[in-house]
């Protein structure tokens, strides 16, 4: 009932799996293949065999109590149509659920709409977690964000990698010119700071090392960013922080 391609296609994702742990230097980067990827040929798989199974059993419970059942085929097939999207709902209602209770962080909306006033084409800079809704919620370009490796773009982590770098330097600077070495070559206007830089240990590979020496640095000399210098904060609510980057540009001030 599993059709050939189905198990080629769990194989060789085990296979590339096993080869990028084994090398990850010299396949999982040369590539642009994270090793997170393999692992859809897995749930790929899963689907089939799950899809296989059920049909296998309803076939088998209609023979067991169904007799000669007229019609005992298209039954089966109306109730796998019934069952499978109901069986999604099941699975993804209880963190529907959490999202929907979620309060709205008031703060940060206001950050939104804030970023929403600046110039058009104003870069903004923040740790990688923070910045992700910023392009929606705001139209204003980031620096970089957690999606940093896209297989099908080449070249896209090569260029991603020295943002999402100095975004974390800058994330966790002890001092406010560390902030604007870090993101000078890129030109950025504005640095967004908030909860999310403090809420994790480390970051994703190959940046965690980099994120627990920047980490804990801070910890022993302060992070300059959670009380910035009153002269270079552009807006404030709450814990977060709009600061303006470097020398003022004129187009960007306030």
């Amino acid at each position: 009932a599993v059709p050939l391609a189905v198990w080629a296609m769990t194989f060789f994702g085990l296979v590339l799996f096993v080869l990028m742990q084994l090398f990850p230097q010299q396949l999982v980067f040369t590539l642009y293949l994270p090793n997170r990827h393999p692992k859809w040929s897995l749930a790929i798989f899963a689907l089939f065999i799950l899809a296989a199974a059920l049909i296998a059993m309803l076939e088998w419970g209609c023979r067991r109590w169904g007799g000669q059942l007229p019609g005992r085929e298209s039954i089966i097939r109306r109730l796998a149509a019934a069952a499978a999207p109901l069986l999604v709902a099941a699975l993804l209602l209880p963190n529907a659920v959490s999202v929907w209770r979620t309060p709205v962080d008031e703060d940060l909306e206001r950050v939104y709409r804030y970023l929403a006033t600046l110039p058009k084409d104003t870069l903004v800079a923040a740790h990688p977690d923070l910045a992700n809704f910023v392009p929606l919620r705001t139209r204003r370009s980031i620096l970089t964000s957690t999606e940093i490796s896209m297989a099908w773009m080449k070249s896209y982590y090569a260029q991603m990698k020295p943002r999402v770098e100095a975004s974390l330097r800058a994330a966790y600077a002890t001092d406010i010119e560390d902030v604007d070495r870090a993101l000078a070559p890129f030109g950025v206007h504005v640095m967004l700071t908030g909860p999310q830089a403090w809420a994790t240990q480390g970051y994703l590979e190959p940046f965690d090392s980099l994120a627990h020496d920047l980490q804990a640095r801070g910890e022993r000399e302060g992070f300059v960013l959670r009380s910035p210098p009153r002269d270079r904060v552009l807006f404030h609510s709450g814990p977060y922080y709009v600061l303006r980057v470097g020398a003022c540009d004129p187009g960007h001030c306030p």
